[in-house]
């Protein structure tokens, strides 16, 4: 029967499908990169060093990052040149918008100057203004799923009740299975399509690690 396959895919597959999205997530690490740039920034702005003002910053990095800023701080007290360690840092974020956090630092510790404090500041800014967004538009968006959710359950409730009733006959037979198969599989396209533009696109690296 349609069921053997049915049931134990859906089991399996609606709870992806449904599933709460990772932008939470994403936001909650966007704002502790904010939060640890304006921190460097006020640091930095009373003539601190980039090295020192990285090390003093462990102690308030915000959760998200704090293991990333950790292993950053652990490079630069085993004596790591600073460049190679914001560069391993930036590998260790795997984020767009931690590459231009270290970007800014890369460029400090080149150039040593007093301008990285407001570069730093200018880039928290943007960053939240980032997070108010990303906030607004997965707020729209968890709605969407949440219908969807609502949906799939009252669907997969009143699809149980009637194979247990005379209603049912017609889609015990071949065709009627095959019918049944495809509506089943229109729905879950359905559920695919809504997951893939209610998903937030990964934005591209500008420090990759160069691919051999």
């Amino acid at each position: 029967m349609l069921a053997v396959v049915v049931v134990p895919a859906a089991v399996w597959g609606l709870p992806v499908l449904l599933q709460t999205s990772t932008s939470r997530a994403d936001i909650e690490r966007l704002e502790a990169l904010s939060e640890w740039a304006h921190n460097l920034s006020s640091m930095l702005g009373v003539g601190v060093g980039i090295e020192q003002a990285v090390t003093s910053s462990l102690r308030s990095a915000p959760a998200p990052i704090r293991p990333e800023v950790a292993r950053l701080v652990a490079r630069l007290q085993a004596r790591w040149e600073t460049v190679a360690a914001l560069r391993a840092f930036a590998d260790d974020l795997d984020d767009a918008t931690g590459d231009f956090l270290t970007a800014a630092l890369l460029l400090g510790a080149h150039r040593r100057g007093d301008q990285l404090s407001s570069v730093l500041d200018g880039l928290a800014a943007a960053v939240r203004d980032e997070v108010r967004v990303r906030r607004t538009v997965d707020a729209e968006q968890a709605r969407g799923r949440t219908t969807a959710r609502l949906v799939t359950l009252i669907s997969a409730a009143g699809l149980a009740l009637m194979l247990l009733t005379p209603h049912s006959d017609p889609y015990r037979s071949g065709t009627g299975q095959l019918l049944l198969f495809a509506l089943l599989t229109c729905y879950v396209a359905c559920l695919v399509w809504m997951r893939r533009i209610t998903s937030t696109p990964r934005q591209p690296r500008i420090l990759a690690v160069d691919q051999p």
